[in-house]
């Protein structure tokens, strides 16, 4: 209750009142078209009973007679005028304009009018009110008009009606008689009135608070829809994760389990070959750094699901970050006998970001291209600023990628199968991670790759910062 009386209380706005007004003048203009259609026969039967007994002998009966056929004939006119604009005003337009407000009342004003004159006629041969009292009550009923304009009207009417009275009843008995009955069905006619301009007011905010509910609660399904749609992709693109992550760390720990039980097998024969030892112990450690590389991808990720990893900008120089991320994968480089090519620049080239971050981003794309690299190729590293963006290109002229590949590259739970060019595995976890710490420095990445040629992998950073001695 307390939420309809709000919202009534909210839409007491000049926009509702225009609502209301033309919802109510559209009502008006269908009950005036019936009222038409009911008038006018009815006033035409009247005239055609009283037209048939005229009698000119009878002097004040004749006179009476020709008075209300008359006054019928007005009614007539009346409604047929009314019922044309009605017919007009609703197939021409649905609101309101300025004359179109004032139809209602000067409609309701002309038909109870029309009573008093038609009661006062009826005074010459007997003292019954009722014509003025039924019109009084129709215009009631029939229109939807405000209560202090249905009060004004009424007040006229009754002036109208006391004034025609006193003219034409000389019985001063009949005359308070007929006055008071003239005051009850005025009383009457507004209190109706107002009682049917409420209950419409009542219903038609209730029914546009209804509306109102109904849209919000369209939106609220919708917007639930749209939420489950992403709990279930969501949950669909962690069970693919999941399946991913498994098949990727089965293979490193097979491996390394594999080499343990050779590597025991040979000390328990005491057959040591020393160069097959080797090469089983470089297998274990690509294998042991292969799944400490997932595993740290993996912690960053989640940690970056849970907002637990903190943005700490500060100025870093792009170069110094380039260098040791190829000093961290020197190890991998020297066994592809692979060159990575890092510019160096006259000046420094600073940036506001994440040490940590741009770090991780520069190791990740750095080592993918190790990884899909031909042994004794070389990767190229382009870097350039402008006040707007400082660009760091990664170009490799390995296996390259398709371009649903490519399309797959940084969406979470996407399984890609490619292997490297010494049947490295991956889970293209880290370069999800890569897209996420670009996200968080309002960064983008673009990557371009041709299969059987190579790929370039462009990270966009946002503005510029360079001095020679920061």
């Amino acid at each position: 209750m307390s939420k309809t009386l709000n919202y009534i209380k909210l839409n007491s706005s000049k926009e509702n009142h225009d609502i209301i007004r033309n919802e109510f003048f559209v009502t008006n203009i269908q009950r005036i078209k019936i009222y038409s259609l009911l008038a006018i026969p009815v006033s035409l039967l009247h005239i055609l009973l009283f037209a048939a007994k005229i009698d000119p002998e009878n002097t004040a009966e004749y006179y009476w007679r020709i008075q209300i056929i008359l006054m019928h004939t007005i009614l007539v006119l009346v409604a047929t005028a009314f019922g044309i604009y009605a017919w007009v005003a609703s197939k021409k337009r649905q609101s309101a304009n300025r004359f179109d407000l004032y139809i209602g009342p000067l409609f309701g004003l002309i038909i109870i009018i029309s009573g008093a004159l038609i009661s006062a006629i009826d005074q010459k041969v007997t003292n019954s009110i009722i014509p003025f009292l039924i019109v009084s009550i129709i215009a009631a009923l029939f229109l939807l008009i405000r209560p202090w304009i249905i009060f004004s009207i009424g007040m006229v009417a009754l002036v109208v009606f006391s004034v025609l009275m006193y003219h034409v009843q000389p019985n001063q008995q009949y005359l308070l008689t007929n006055l008071v009955n003239g005051l009850t069905a005025i009383a009457l006619a507004i209190g109706l009135s107002t009682i049917l301009w409420i209950s419409s007011l009542t219903r038609h905010r209730q029914s546009r608070l209804i509306t109102r509910q109904k849209i919000e609660l369209e939106a609220s399904y919708r917007k639930l829809q749209e939420k489950t749609q992403e709990l279930e992709q969501a949950n669909s693109t962690k069970d693919r994760f999941f399946s991913i992550l498994a098949h990727y760390l089965f293979g490193p720990i097979a491996g390394i389990s594999s080499y343990m039980q050779f590597m025991e097998e040979e000390a328990q024969t005491n057959a040591w070959d020393s160069k097959q030892l080797l090469v089983s112990i470089h297998r274990f450690r690509d294998s042991v750094d292969n799944t400490l590389r997932l595993i740290e991808n993996l912690l960053n990720w989640a940690r970056t699901q849970r907002n637990e990893i903190t943005f700490n900008p500060k100025s870093v120089d792009i170069s110094l970050l380039l260098n040791v991320a190829a000093d961290s994968l020197k190890l991998q480089c020297e066994k592809k006998g692979i060159a990575i090519n890092i510019p160096k620049t006259p000046q420094t080239m600073f940036v506001d970001g994440d040490t940590n971050m741009l770090e991780t981003v520069f190791r990740n794309l750095l080592s993918n291209s190790v990884k899909f690299s031909h042994p004794g190729n070389n990767i190229r590293v382009i870097t350039s600023q402008s006040p707007e963006l400082t660009e760091v290109k990664i170009i490799d002229n390995g296996v390259g990628m398709s371009p649903e590949t490519v399309n797959k590259l940084f969406q979470i739970g996407e399984k890609i199968t490619s292997r490297g060019t010494d049947y490295e595995s991956g889970t293209g976890l880290g370069l999800v991670l890569v897209d996420e710490f670009i996200k968080h420095h309002q960064g983008r990445i673009l990557v371009e790759s041709v299969e059987g040629k190579g790929s370039t992998f462009t990270v966009q950073l946002p503005g510029k910062r360079v001095t020679g001695d920061e």
